[in-house]
């Protein structure tokens, strides 16, 4: 009933009635407006099919009769479907890429009304990697996998689909690719893992030159791509094998190995889950899918399209 009416919910928070600006009436033919202050007169614009298009147009043409330079836009353009991870980071390598953080995607910073990096720091935790079948948890690890050999952290993986990681095993920085299913070759490389761990090997950039400043004196990366079909691949083979995964993972609460790994939600044991604090969701964008696999629903955006 009251043109220009809205409202606006930010988060989760209760909607807010406002009132936008209104420009209505009949512009006149041809309408021409001038900048306040400004001695140029604009240029005639082009005529206008209805009333407002008028006056907007006026107003465009003032503004470029200045020399101002053109404002930022407030809304950055929509996120493309698929980002590849050179044109994110750039052609040539870095090793700066893998002590700052590992890239993995592209962001709308909105506070800053710009786009950037999306990245994982390993320093600040563990991380596993949350989503239905077909969300592209396979995908996310794998991304941060090649962002870490790029920069010359060495990666371990262990996958349940491990032909998707079958390219990398070339790669100057890659340890070893073992299927989750071959319970005997992931038991080995964990019981590795565990006792560089526990020798302090794993920690050795934060002696007393400082933290590391290069990726490949930092702890390696190990992915973990379905994370409980491996565990169940080791309650299988041992109790013993169990273990050694357990270990594996309280290991990089703190300086230690670096973990990334991947679930359904909901398929974690509590034990485990205490030990990856950092989630990355992946959903379609449904607001109680999302809630379900774990997004507080404080942070849901009003329309997405994933998380």
């Amino acid at each position: 009933d009251h043109p220009g009416q809205a409202l606006l919910r930010v988060a989760a928070a209760t909607p807010v009635p406002f009132q936008t600006a209104l420009a209505s009436g009949h512009a006149p033919d041809p309408a021409v407006a001038r900048l306040v202050g400004s001695t140029s007169v604009p240029e005639t614009p082009a005529d206008r099919s209805s009333p407002d298009e008028g006056w907007v147009a006026a107003v465009s043409a003032a503004f470029d009769s200045t020399a101002l330079p053109r404002p930022a836009p407030l809304w950055q353009p929509p996120l493309p479907e698929r980002v590849d991870l050179g044109d994110l980071v750039g052609g040539a390598p870095s090793a700066d890429e893998g002590v700052e953080g590992l890239v993995w995607g592209l962001a709308d910073l909105v506070d800053e009304q710009r786009q950037g990096h999306a990245r994982w720091y390993p320093a600040h935790g563990s991380l596993v990697v949350l989503g239905r079948g077909g969300a592209g948890r396979t995908t996310a690890l794998r991304t941060l996998a090649v962002s870490a050999l790029r920069a010359g952290r060495p990666v371990h993986v262990i996958s349940a689909t491990p032909w998707h990681f079958a390219d990398l095993a070339d790669r100057e920085a890659f340890g070893t690719l073992a299927a989750a299913g071959d319970g005997r070759l992931a038991h080995r490389l964990l019981d590795l893992l565990r006792r560089e761990s526990s020798a302090g090997l794993a920690a050795r950039g934060n002696g007393p030159g400082g933290p590391p400043t290069h990726p490949s004196e930092m702890p390696p990366l190990l992915v973990l791509d379905d994370l409980p079909d491996l565990v169940r691949t080791l309650e299988a083979r041992s109790r013993s094998a169990v273990e050694v995964l357990g270990a594996v993972v309280r290991a990089s609460s703190g300086s230690g190995l670096a973990i990334a790994a991947s679930a359904a939600p909901g398929s974690l044991g509590r034990e485990l889950a205490a030990h990856l604090p950092r989630r990355l969701v992946l959903t379609a964008g449904d607001a109680t899918a999302a809630v379900a696999d774990g997004v507080p629903r404080a942070g849901l955006p009003l329309e997405s399209n994933g998380l």
